[in-house]
């Protein structure tokens, strides 16, 4: 038997031994199994105990915080004879809320000064509050007194093309006692809007005046007429401007027949009547009438006669014309007083039956 075994057997013996000499009131124990060196000892477990959590929950206050119902203003101030209304004297919170002045203290602004009124406002729940407000009443504030303008513009200027200005008055008002002058001559040959400065000066100030104004073309164009009743041969042609001259302000100008043709109607013998038309670039227009007669191509033209007032009288008519050609004199109704035959060398007398009389218009052909 080896010395393990014995070893083993002894201690199994004493164990036995002390089991049965031990008191009987003795709480019997569990049996411990033996631990050898080939039995291991059993794994001990740790067992631990988690406590339940206790939470204890902390009710939060609601806070509310009452509305105020209207609050009084401060620094309070009106320009005299203003108009005041509750409002201006006290601030609502709660749009449920009225206000009203109380009774005999109705703000006054006709006086300045410090003064108080009474505010009562109405809460929703019927309840009301008072507001005792001051408030101050101030003179309005005086506007700064502006120097008058030595001259002022005028408006809606407008001058003719061409026609130079000389006076600025045209284009600004002057106070009394003020002179003006051009600070450069205003533009008058081109059309449209313009510009020009006029000095005002009272001896001691000069101001400076711009003025807009604006350059335009009303006057019609002059017609000066050559002949307005003549003769022309047929089929002759003759242009507008070879039977009248026309001049404009705006230095220029076109002249052509109302008809619309660019020659004289000259295709048919006869008296007739042609109109003419003056227009200058802005379309300002003027109209003459001509009279005319068209003769044939063997008509003959004349000059007209020549009367010898020295040696005529009333009745007798001494003068010259074309060498044998007949003269005739007629009256301002055109009836014939008489006639006389001009000599080879266009001398002529005509004797009349009625004497001429002064200052009356006769005809001599």
């Amino acid at each position: 038997m080896s010395k393990s075994t014995k070893l083993a057997c002894g201690l199994l013996a004493c164990g036995l031994t002390f089991s049965l000499a031990a008191p009987v009131f003795a709480e019997e124990e569990a049996p411990v199994p033996a631990v050898t060196a080939e039995t291991p000892a059993p794994e001990a477990k740790e067992i631990t105990e988690t406590a339940p959590e206790t939470t204890e929950e902390t009710p939060q206050a609601q806070l509310k915080t009452a509305a105020v119902a209207a609050v009084q203003k401060t620094d309070v101030s009106f320009v005299k004879d203003a108009t005041t209304t509750p409002a201006d004297f006290v601030t609502v919170a709660d749009t449920n809320t009225t206000l009203a002045f109380k009774a005999g203290t109705e703000p006054k602004t006709a006086v300045a000064g410090t003064f108080s009124t009474t505010i009562v406002a109405t809460l929703a729940d019927t309840t009301t509050q008072e507001f005792v407000v001051s408030y101050k009443v101030t003179e309005p504030a005086k506007a700064p007194v502006k120097a008058a303008a030595l001259a002022t513009a005028k408006t809606n200027v407008t001058t003719e093309i061409n026609v130079a200005v000389k006076d600025p008055s045209k284009f600004v008002t002057a106070t009394s006692g003020v002179t003006l002058s051009f600070v450069k001559a205003p533009v008058v040959n081109r059309l449209g809007a313009q510009s020009v400065t006029v000095a005002a000066t009272n001896g001691t100030t000069t101001e400076n005046i711009t003025v807009s104004y604006t350059v335009v073309d009303t006057t019609k164009p002059v017609i000066d007429v050559y002949e307005d009743d003549f003769y022309v041969s047929q089929g002759e042609e003759w242009a507008a401007d070879e039977l009248v001259d026309a001049t404009d302000n705006s230095g220029f100008v076109k002249l052509y027949f109302a008809n619309g043709q660019q020659f004289l109607n000259t295709s048919k013998e006869g008296t007739q009547t042609v109109e003419i038309i003056a227009e200058d670039a802005s379309g300002n227009t003027s109209r003459v009438t001509l009279t005319y007669t068209v003769v044939a191509e063997d008509f003959f033209f004349f000059d007209a006669p020549v009367i010898d007032f020295t040696k005529s009288t009333a009745t007798n008519i001494y003068g010259t014309a074309e060498p044998l050609t007949t003269v005739m004199i007629l009256d301002e109704n055109g009836e014939l007083l008489g006639f006389a035959d001009a000599d080879e060398n266009g001398n002529f007398h005509i004797k009349l039956d009625t004497p001429l009389k002064k200052w009356t218009n006769y005809l001599y052909r």
